[in-house]
């Protein structure tokens, strides 16, 4: 649920990014928390986007690319410590072997996210300036890997 709400949140603050022509930037935060609004309206959880890109509205701004990133580092953050919980759950005593073997894949199945949305903040980072066609190439590599997880 968590794996599916955040990847279905970076799928759809993408889309938004790569589709927009353009974005003014202020300085005002009432300005960069209307563009954070009006881009998780998109997604399938636009109260928990909100939530959880507000707190770097002044970081994000109105940039298109930002708001990536940033949802980008957060969603990876929240994945990595789903990762560890799930991990200690692995060392309960007494669980039952059907139980194990469920949370050993669950466990697998956030690994396989965590590696996929750091290729993606990686990918983001080494592509630096990019335009038009260079950048929707580096979405697309993004697209693919966190859709990935999804269908996992």
């Amino acid at each position: 649920m968590v794996k599916s709400s955040f990847v279905s949140l970076i799928l759809s603050i993408l889309y938004i990014a790569s589709t927009a022509t353009s974005a003014s930037t202020t300085s005002s935060s009432a300005s960069a928390a209307n563009f954070i609004k009006a881009s998780c309206t998109a997604t399938t959880y636009p109260a928990l986007c909100v939530q959880s890109l507000s707190l770097y509205a002044t970081s994000i701004n109105q940039s298109p690319r930002q708001l990536i990133q940033t949802a980008l580092a957060v969603s990876l953050d929240k994945a990595q410590s789903t990762k560890t919980f799930v991990y200690k759950l692995t060392r309960f005593n007494g669980v039952q072997p059907r139980e194990k073997a469920a949370i050993k894949d669950c466990f697998e199945e956030i690994d396989d996210t965590v590696d996929r949305l750091a290729k993606s903040v990686k990918e983001l980072k080494s592509m630096g300036s990019s335009k038009g066609k260079d950048f929707q190439w580096h979405i697309s590599n993004v697209q693919t890997w966190i859709s990935a997880g999804i269908d996992r």
